[in-house]
């Protein structure tokens, strides 16, 4: 079977069937993948998403990650990443890792990240970022996107399921459970939400 992917989505290049038209926004939110110029807006997103989390990072942290973010893929598991833009800035982002074995032994995506600003949040960003992390996984060939999030987060499980998905049962150990428990930090199940092939798989 072969298992190579393709190239994919061209960085800077607008991501299909992601615009929300029927939304009243002050500007026109563009989903694509990044390029090298976005690196400086990327940092400042990523600073607050970090904030935000109660993870605070430098600013030359937030410039790595965003430069590393912004770098076109070269090989099968480079993480994949889209951006959402209101104008020059970044107001959303989405960040997905490759997995394997996925069913069957194929390859699947794995959103590990996704944020939106606090500035554009119930605009319906969110929703497009999914939407075109769907597009990237059949233009590039993935078997499946799967993500998870807290069993305790309404909001972020009000969105996936806008978007489709489904909820799978199972549970996660995270070798990072000692290091929580000693902070004190309690961290809620996960619950897997799931799509294949753009549908709700039915097993």
């Amino acid at each position: 079977m072969d298992q190579s992917v393709r190239s994919g989505a061209k960085r800077g290049a607008v991501v299909p069937s992601v615009s929300s038209p029927d939304r009243a926004c002050a500007e026109d939110i563009v989903v694509r993948c990044p390029s090298e110029a976005d690196i400086p807006a990327l940092a400042v997103h990523f600073s607050e998403m970090q904030s935000h989390y109660k993870q605070p990072v430098s600013d030359a942290a937030a410039t790595k990650a965003a430069a590393l973010a912004c770098r076109a893929p070269t090989s099968t598991f480079d993480p994949r990443v889209l951006v959402a833009l209101a104008g020059d800035a970044v107001v959303g982002s989405l960040v997905m890792n490759v997995t394997f074995p996925a069913s069957e032994l194929s390859l699947a995506l794995y959103i590990r990240d996704l944020y939106v600003a606090k500035a554009a949040r119930r605009r319906g960003v969110g929703q497009m970022l999914v939407q075109a992390a769907t597009h990237l996984r059949a233009s590039e060939g993935f078997s499946a996107l799967e993500w998870t999030t807290d069993s305790t987060n309404a909001a972020a499980r009000r969105l996936y399921e806008a978007c489709g998905a489904r909820q799978v049962e199972r549970t996660y150990f995270n070798e990072r459970r000692g290091l929580d428990e000693r902070r004190g930090v309690k961290r809620p199940v996960a619950a897997e939400r799931r799509l294949r092939d753009g549908r709700v798989p039915t097993t």
